[in-house]
This record gives structure tokens, C-alpha cells and sequence, in this order.
């Protein structure tokens, strides 16, 4: 199995989305494996 794609958050190409986008347009995850995985940001209260 070869290493996932990392994408910095907001920055993902187009025909990626989330379980929640996913739910939104009235789809779900079919147990399709993972494609990529998104780096969010770690902000702290005072770092933002």
C-alpha cells in the first residue's frame, strides 16, 4: 500500500470532499478506502 497524499488545509483539488460534504449533497462514503488526508492548521488562542 503506498503512502496517502497530504494536502494542506483549503488547498485540496476539486473532486475531493468530506464526509460531511459528502452528506450535504445527499451522498456517503460507499467504504471506499481512503484517498488523502488533510493537514488543518493548529491555531492556540493566542497564535490566531
Amino acid at each position: 500500500m503506498g503512502a496517502l497524499p497530504v494536502f494542506r488545509w483549503r488547498l485540496a483539488p476539486d473532486g475531493y470532499a468530506t464526509r460531511r460534504q459528502l452528506r450535504a449533497v445527499g451522498l456517503r462514503p460507499g467504504g471506499q478506502d481512503v484517498a488523502a488526508q488533510l493537514e488543518r492548521p493548529r491555531w492556540t488562542r493566542a497564535g490566531r
